[in-house]
């Protein structure tokens, strides 16, 4: 199935603000859009983004402010893992992470 940028963008939220802590939505820092722009202009799945939310709530050791540097985490490590010319792109976009 191919997604348009939009529905990439739209689907990240959904899934997002699904999850809460004490009835809040979960932070997500400045950077967030473009950092789901890249990966959707690099071809990252959305499975592989949705799956990495589930995994980055479900860790009770990442505080709910790192949540999404967690998540971040975890497609450039998979990303590293299969895609190996993609390094560049990852420390490209890493530049505004706060």
């Amino acid at each position: 199935m191919t997604i348009d940028e939009r529905g990439y963008v739209a689907s990240f939220c959904d899934e997002w603000l699904a999850w809460k802590i004490d009835g809040d939505a979960l932070f997500v820092p400045n950077n967030a859009l473009s950092t789901l722009q890249t990966w959707w202009r690099i071809g990252v799945p959305i499975e592989w983004v949705l799956e990495a939310i589930d995994i980055s709530m479900c860790k009770v050791y990442v505080s709910p402010r790192n949540k999404f540097v967690y998540m971040c985490g975890i497609i450039w490590n998979r990303l590293d893992n299969s895609l190996p010319n993609y390094a560049a792109v990852r420390e490209e976009d890493s530049e505004g992470v706060e």
